[in-house]
């Protein structure tokens, strides 16, 4: 920076650390919409009712998280499952009432920058809450 008809001068360096990609997970509520203030930990106990998972991706070279260069790959207990709509929401729902778990895995890739990507899992129990 300098002072236009002065000798003043300044500069500054700022260094910015690299981040890898990141994906997170966040409760996509019928009422509220995407609960930004919480994201999902690795364990989310679903009971008796039904859950949208949103996944947002971070630090990738893309301002939305919807563009055709992201790929959304969702898994449940190892096996790929497609998802119908929007690519990165995925719908639970414990339809029979029945306890147990789900391992739910999802891998993020940027299709055109091959070194971005990013996995996040998350067990989903359908067991009461204690």
């Amino acid at each position: 920076v300098s002072a236009v008809g002065s000798s003043l001068k300044a500069t500054q360096t700022i260094y910015v650390a690299p981040k890898s990609p990141e994906v997170l997970f966040y409760e996509d509520s019928p009422l509220y919409g995407t609960v930004w203030n919480r994201a999902l930990g690795s364990l989310f106990y679903l009971g008796k009712n039904s859950l949208r998972i949103k996944a947002e991706p971070y630090f990738f070279s893309t301002d939305q998280s919807g563009t055709p260069d992201m790929k959304y790959t969702w898994g449940m207990n190892s096996n790929i499952i497609n998802v119908p709509t929007t690519q990165n929401i995925l719908g639970l729902r414990n339809e029979t009432g029945d306890s147990g778990s789900t391992n739910v895995s999802l891998i993020v890739e940027h299709l055109s920058k091959f070194v971005q990507s990013a996995e996040q899992k998350i067990l989903i129990d359908y067991s009461e809450v204690q």
